[in-house]
């Protein structure tokens, strides 16, 4: 006789959690099972039903480590060989005024965010702007009690801290699915 379980509890009343920890691990992880009792066997999901999920979730944790990857390496970007450094380095070299506006305005930091990059690029092409911006540092009350780069380093917090969120997330639904790859492995062995 076939019997229908979708709680550990329904189950519980054919067979012991000993016998079929399979069984019971995979209606924790919410799957219907239709079971004979006797000989115990697993007759929904059968062995193909069990294959193609099986194959469905290793496809997904591709997804997910590829995608792990992906967010690793912007949280790690770095950039090695970049121009407006090697522009902001020489022209720091060669040009005082510009070396002293540099410091003041921390283009180190600036060249972290996109906006900022934008500032830097500007700093190193007109001179016009650069004293614009050397006489807002001197004269604004804003900037006396302020560094320049503060919303660099504030954008950075935030943007770390989605980051993070996200790796943690992904993190958490790749270990959901290896799991669940492995009761259903498990599970084969009682299906036919």
């Amino acid at each position: 006789m076939a019997f229908l379980v979708s709680t550990p509890k329904e189950l519980e009343r054919f067979v012991e959690r000993s016998e079929a920890p399979e069984l019971f691990d995979y209606v924790e992880l919410g799957g219907i099972l239709r079971i004979e009792t006797k000989p115990l066997r697993v007759i929904y999901p059968s062995r193909k039903i069990v294959g193609e999920r099986i194959r469905e979730l290793e496809e997904r944790r591709k997804e997910l480590i590829r995608e792990m990857a992906k967010v690793r390496r912007i949280k790690n970007r770095k950039r090695l060989l970049d121009p407006l450094k090697i522009k902001h380095a020489i022209l720091k070299a060669v040009d005082p005024e510009y070396r002293e506006l540099a410091e003041a305005v921390e283009v180190e930091r600036l060249l972290e965010d996109e906006r900022g990059r934008k500032i830097v690029e500007e700093l190193q092409r007109n001179k016009e702007y650069r004293e614009k911006v050397r006489l807002t540092l001197q004269n604004s009350p804003v900037y006396r009690n302020r560094k320049f780069g503060d919303f660099v380093e504030k954008t950075e917090e935030v943007k770390g801290n989605l980051i993070d969120g996200r790796l943690k997330r992904l993190e958490e639904a790749l270990k959901k699915t290896e799991r669940e790859i492995e009761v259903l492995r498990r599970l084969l062995k009682w299906t036919r």
